[in-house]
């Protein structure tokens, strides 16, 4: 028990002395310490007041990061809101993200709404490397004011450390964004017996749920015949779900508040264990 607990410690003492932040993650920009977690490079010609902020809205009590057009702009706005250095180094995987995009415009061959994953510098004018995540005006795109789901963004498995990186670049196009409920998960075993799943790394089942964070329903999938118990618990221990599925079914957690749960999926013998974010 102290070999483990001394094993944790110096894992996550390199994470802190490098500089990196371990992975899990997650971006709801409701924390001032998360929203400080960004940083802003205005690298277009425009130094119009159009950029990324966060904007809590009038009729709810949580932030976003959003980005409006650059109205009566004759100049290239190019804007980048860039995260803290996060460790890939256990594989990585956007398990969820959710947008919102309104305008009148269309994408012209010139602007970019985009995630990158960028290397070798936080500001992206000075990185080595630059790789489109996920291109919001190229990837079914639509502008019709309703939050969508991302589910399983992959990230180059490559990479050992890196920032997201929202881009957006136009002139004078009406494409307004907002983003929200980032979630990044490690997708390898973590070898200081710290697992993100607590499922039997040597057991041919996989349990997988999605997506988190979550509003009202999660589906769970596994490769299985055999029904799933599902518990949620409040973060004190009070279990405050309790379902029964079968594969590929889901579960609603509209009765529950926003905030984080412990989910618990049993198949047979097998448990996982995860944080479940609500909101």
């Amino acid at each position: 028990m102290k070999t483990s607990f001394l094993i944790i410690l110096f894992a996550l003492s390199v994470n802190f002395l490098s500089g990196q932040t371990a992975l899990p993650q997650s971006y709801n920009f409701d924390g001032l310490t998360e929203r400080d977690s960004w940083k802003q490079y205005k690298i277009g010609q425009s130094t119009g007041p159009y950029e990324w902020e966060f904007e809590k809205p009038q009729n709810g009590d949580s932030f976003a990061l959003v980005h409006y057009y650059p109205v009566g702009g004759t100049q290239v706005s190019e804007d980048w809101m860039v995260s803290e250095l996060l460790d890939f180094s256990k594989g990585a995987v956007i398990d969820s993200l959710q947008h919102l995009m309104k305008g009148f415009g269309s994408p012209q061959p010139d602007d970019t709404v985009a995630l990158y994953l960028i290397e070798g510098n936080r500001d992206p004018r000075l990185a080595s490397s630059k790789t489109i995540v996920y291109d919001f005006l190229r990837t079914n795109f639509r502008n019709d004011n309703v939050w969508y789901t991302e589910n399983k963004l992959a990230i180059d498995s490559s990479v050992q450390s890196g920032y997201l990186a929202f881009r957006y670049k136009t002139i004078v196009n009406w494409l307004d964004i907002k983003i929200d409920n980032i979630h990044i998960s490690p997708t390898q075993q973590d070898t200081t017996g710290n697992e993100p799943s607590s499922v039997n790394q040597s057991s041919a089942l996989k349990i997988s749920f999605y997506p988190n964070p979550a509003r009202s329903r999660v589906f769970v999938e596994f490769n299985s015949s055999t029904l799933a118990q599902i518990k949620v618990f409040d973060m004190i221990g009070n279990q405050v779900l309790n379902e029964t599925l079968s594969n590929t079914e889901s579960f609603s957690i509209e009765s529950l508040n926003a905030g984080n749960y412990l989910l618990h999926i049993s198949v047979g013998q097998e448990l996982k264990k995860e944080k479940l974010i609500v909101y």
